[in-house]
C-alpha cells in the first residue's frame, strides 16, 4: 500500500502538476501562431516532494520513521528528479531533534529540505527565531538546499545561516499552523 501511495503522489507531481490543465491547452495554438510556443507544456518538475506527515516525536508513536520510509520510496521512483523532504515540526521538536532528522532524511536519500516550522513567523520571540536559524544551519550542513516554507522578512537574514530559498507558503501566507483548515 505504501508503494502505491508513493507512486500516486509521484505520478501526480510528474504528470498533473507539470502540465498545463486541459482547459488551458486550447490557448497553446494561439501562442504557436504568434511564433512563441508555450514553453511550459508538459515540463517535468524541478523537484519531487516526498509524501510527509507532521513530526511530533521521533519515537515509534510518531510519523518520523514513516516519513523516512516515504523519502526512500519516493527516491526509488523519482527517475533522477531530486527529492525534497518536508520537515513539518514545531520549534520545540526542532530545537531538540533537528540534527537527527537531518541525518535520517539525508541517509534516506533526500536531495533537499522543505522546512515548515509549524506556526512559526519571523515576528516571534528571539528564542524561536534562534531555533529556526539553528535548524537551517544544521540542515544546510548536510550539503543540501534548505527552503523555508511560509517565510517572511526574517527568511532574508537566514540566507547567512545557509537558507537556499523561501516561499510565502503553499498558495499564500507567511505562516501557517498545520492544524489550520
Amino acid at each position: 500500500a505504501a508503494d502505491e501511495f508513493v507512486q500516486r503522489v509521484v505520478v501526480f507531481q510528474r504528470e498533473r502538476l507539470a502540465a498545463i490543465p486541459d482547459k488551458y491547452r486550447k490557448y497553446a495554438k494561439f501562442a504557436e501562431k504568434s511564433g512563441k510556443p508555450l514553453s511550459v507544456l508538459d515540463k517535468p518538475p524541478a523537484i519531487l516532494v516526498a509524501p510527509y506527515f507532521p513530526t511530533a516525536t521521533l519515537d515509534d508513536r510518531g510519523w518520523h520513521r514513516t516519513n523516512v520510509e516515504m523519502i526512500r520510496r519516493t527516491k526509488a521512483q523519482a527517475g533522477g528528479i531530486p527529492v525534497f523532504a518536508v520537515i513539518l515540526a514545531d520549534t520545540l521538536l526542532l530545537a531538540r531533534y533537528v540534527q537527527q532528522i537531518a541525518a535520517d532524511y539525508s541517509a534516506a536519500g533526500a536531495d533537499g529540505f522543505l522546512l515548515w516550522p509549524d506556526g512559526f513567523s519571523g515576528y516571534q520571540d528571539p528564542a524561536a527565531l534562534r531555533v529556526v536559524s539553528n535548524a537551517v544551519t544544521a540542515l544546510s550542513a548536510q550539503s543540501r538546499p534548505v527552503i523555508l516554507m511560509y517565510g517572511d522578512a526574517f527568511s532574508l537574514a537566514l540566507h547567512y545561516a545557509g537558507l537556499a530559498g523561501f516561499a510565502c507558503g503553499i498558495c499564500y501566507g507567511e505562516s501557517k499552523l498545520s492544524t489550520e483548515d
